[in-house]
């Protein structure tokens, strides 16, 4: 497992304000990590647990067919808070405190959207890493590193306590 965390550590660092990423495999199983502006590891995310090779082989056959890694950091880079925890935790956690009363009216009026908000929060302040694992393993790594964390700093939002 450490030589995986630490691969993850070394891998290249990517930007939300940039998705999508065309280098994160349109269909993976992955491990991935994300960060604040001031490089803080904030959350720790796996996907693809049910990709086996032969499921990835399968899917691959389907023009356009995304799964996995990409799918799941591109729902973090949508904002939307329905289905994706780590989006309402971004929202619940740094979003509803910087809201003006008149945003919230805003809000409240449907003349603007809480996950349009969130998408740009996301998109201006976060980046992130991520490591292709064979989906055996995601979800152990994912457990490891919220355990032990990435250089001995474990994620500030989802730590295994």
């Amino acid at each position: 497992m450490e030589q995986l965390v630490s691969r993850l550590s070394q891998s290249d660092l990517c930007y939300f304000c940039d998705w999508p990423n065309k280098f994160v495999p349109r269909i993976a199983a992955g491990v991935y990590a994300i960060y604040d502006r001031r490089g803080r590891f904030l959350y720790v995310g796996m996907a693809g647990a049910g990709l086996s090779k032969n499921k990835v082989k399968q899917l691959k056959e389907i023009k356009g067919r995304k799964s996995g890694l990409f799918d799941r950091l591109g729902s973090h880079a949508t904002g939307y808070r329905s289905g994706d925890r780590f989006n309402i935790y971004i929202c619940d956690l740094f979003v509803l405190k910087g809201l003006s009363r008149s945003q919230i009216n805003d809000i409240a009026d449907k003349r603007i959207s809480l996950d349009g908000i969130n998408k740009e929060y996301i998109r201006s302040n976060f980046s992130y890493r991520y490591l292709v694992v064979e989906s055996e393993v995601v979800r152990d790594l994912e457990r490891y590193i919220q355990e032990f964390g990435i250089n001995g700093e474990t994620p500030s939002i989802n730590p295994l306590v």
